[in-house]
């Protein structure tokens, strides 16, 4: 168990990291997969370190990661990043590294028919890692490991609506349910979102991650609006010139 916020990870990866295997998902990469390849989906047998190493490398965080048992002292964990030649503790890089190295170790350890809670695992998640996390969650649902994710990224969401597009046998529609929270008078109601075989939202609850596309006919709006002001000042200077 890594704990509820994750606090006993390091104890965990050095007492079952080398002798417990874990099914772990295959990171979608190559340039078949930027090219728009439809979605598969492969699993291999793996000590759950290099599982977890595997996937860290994956996210662009971690090029490895080691732990040793100091006794009194607890467990230390370390990780090498790109172009360091050195590992430094987990205190000396970036929190989403922290973040999402329990989310990837509890995740791989859960039994094919168990159950995973995790709350908003994008915290302090650059947006490109956030969508490979996307992967990796969809990876562990098809394991057939139950994941509830209560989140606020719409990265998340268009990452499962994606794979949904991609998937020729339209198995992430029937592995993934998308609820959204709407609080009204007193009490939350959920919606119930459902993707399309195409990843298409056909009927979008409003305020469901619409701040984007709003924010984005704004600025088009007010873009045109200095255009044909810029426009028409060029036009009254031209005149001026002129007369």
């Amino acid at each position: 168990d890594v704990g509820a916020k994750g606090e006993f990870t390091a104890a965990v990866l050095e007492r079952h990291g080398r002798e417990v295997e874990v099914r772990c998902p295959i990171p979608p990469t190559g340039k078949e997969w930027q090219q728009g390849k439809k979605w598969e989906i492969s699993f291999k047998q793996l000590p759950l370190i290099d599982a977890v190493t595997l996937w860290l490398q994956h996210l662009e965080m971690v090029e490895q990661i080691s732990t040793q048992d100091r006794g009194k002292m607890g467990v230390e964990l370390s990780i090498a990043t790109a172009g360091l030649a050195r590992h430094v503790d987990l205190t000396n890089v970036g929190v989403g590294v922290s973040q999402v190295l329990p989310i990837l170790t509890m995740c791989l350890l859960a039994p094919d028919d168990g159950l995973v809670l995790l709350e908003q695992p994008e915290l302090h998640l650059h947006p490109k890692v956030q969508l490979s996390l996307g992967d990796f969650l969809l990876g562990i649902a098809t394991r057939g490991t139950q994941c509830i994710v209560e989140t606020h990224s719409d990265r998340l969401i268009n990452r499962v609506r994606r794979r949904s597009a991609e998937d020729e046998a339209n198995e992430i529609m029937r592995e993934v349910n998308i609820f959204f929270a709407e609080k009204k008078a007193k009490a939350t109601h959920f919606i119930h979102v459902v993707p399309n075989e195409f990843g298409a939202i056909e009927e979008w609850p409003e305020g469901f991650f619409d701040e984007g596309p709003e924010e984005t006919e704004k600025i088009i709006l007010a873009a045109s609006r200095k255009h044909e002001n810029r426009r028409k000042e060029r036009l009254d200077q031209k005149e001026k010139r002129s007369s």
